[in-house]
């Protein structure tokens, strides 16, 4: 039995394909979409895949029709035709070892790579970039250890790592929807209980519904004080009043980055000079366009690395690496639940990594 792949626009210029190759007794065994060309994983071209077969040993039924003779007895033309069944059903059974065999060496030829950047950690910027750096023959033959190194080596040179404690003021920036209060109470109480701080609060937060009362109760168990803010004479005064404390913990208004005026407002109030050491907080669970898109837009505040908080509620942690890869900062925390001070850990390259082999898994 002779099986050929072809590779169409549509199944009808499939269908031309295979009958000027293997004629019209061809039998298609499977099919699938397939996706080729276009640069750096953008801009491909969607093809179907089809694999064909042609029995060259076995008559086709239709030659088998014309061997009947008409004037045969009716013992004879009985015999023919269970023979005719026989043979079809032997065909079949052919047909069926053909599929399997080809089911297994399509398995045979899965790639770890395109597994875990294509799969569930939904990475294609990682892929396009491997494939281009290493070849498509060398991609293609990367072992799962051979993915998670080259992944580690392009993002490894960013800055990592956790609150720094050189400044006072620690700012917690970001869109809304984040968890940026939730983030702040956890860092907070990291601060407090295990690392022996004096804490304080700052909240310029006074737009959403029960933030302040929020900020409020975290600082009650952590029998921290809160300060609250309206404008820029409020927060220069908050800052006098908490001077004597080692960390204050500053949580701002979610601020829509449509509007640029809206991030010039935090600026306005907060100063952002040189003793607030600042983290955008970003949701893992965001799309890697809209990730882009609000990092940009908050570029005019000095922030030293991201927060991404959500990661318990995202299956493409591939998002987070692909928007790495176009960053020049690096990643201070990931978070993963709403447990203070629990659910939240200093992120390093390896853990990024490894929450993508992880959801392949």
């Amino acid at each position: 039995m002779r099986v050929k792949k072809f590779i169409a626009p549509s199944m009808a210029d499939a269908m031309r394909k295979i009958r000027s190759e293997l004629g019209d007794d061809a039998v298609i065994l499977h099919s699938k979409d397939v996706y080729r060309g276009g640069f750096l994983g953008f801009f491909m071209k969607k093809n179907l895949e089809v694999v064909a077969a042609l029995d060259k040993e076995a008559p086709s039924f239709a030659d088998s029709k014309q061997k009947i003779s008409i004037d045969s007895p009716p013992a004879d033309s009985q015999h023919t035709a269970h023979m005719e069944l026989l043979h079809e059903v032997q065909q079949v059974k052919g047909l069926l070892k053909s599929i399997k065999s080809l089911e297994i060496e399509e398995n045979s030829e899965n790639c770890p790579a395109d597994d875990i950047l294509l799969g569930a950690g939904e990475a294609p910027k990682a892929a396009a970039l491997l494939q281009e750096a290493l070849g498509i023959d060398a991609y293609r033959g990367m072992s799962s250890d051979n993915v998670r190194q080259e992944l580690l080596q392009r993002i490894s040179h960013l800055s990592y790592g956790g609150i720094s404690y050189k400044k006072k003021f620690i700012c917690l920036v970001g869109p809304t929807g984040v968890g940026k209060t939730t983030t702040l109470a956890k860092l907070a109480a990291d601060a407090a209980l295990n690392k022996g701080k004096t804490i304080g609060f700052i909240t310029t937060d006074t737009y959403r519904i029960g933030a302040i009362e929020q900020l409020k109760t975290y600082a009650g168990i952590l029998k921290a004080p809160v300060e609250i803010c309206y404008n820029k004479e409020d927060f220069i005064k908050a800052r006098e009043a908490l001077s004597s404390k080692d960390a204050v913990f500053v949580d701002t208004a979610g601020r829509n980055y449509h509007h640029d005026h809206l991030v010039q407002e935090l600026i306005d109030i907060i100063g952002f000079d040189e003793d607030i050491e600042a983290y955008l907080v970003l949701s893992a669970a965001a799309k890697l366009g809209d990730l882009e898109k609000i990092s940009a837009k908050f570029q005019e505040i000095p922030f030293q690395r991201f927060i991404f908080s959500k990661m318990d509620e995202t299956i493409s942690a591939g998002t987070i690496y692909d928007f790495l890869l176009n960053s020049d900062k690096g990643a201070a925390y990931v978070t993963n639940g709403q447990e203070v001070p629990d659910d939240i850990r200093e992120a390093t390259p390896q853990l990024l990594v490894e929450a993508m082999m992880e959801i392949k898994r």
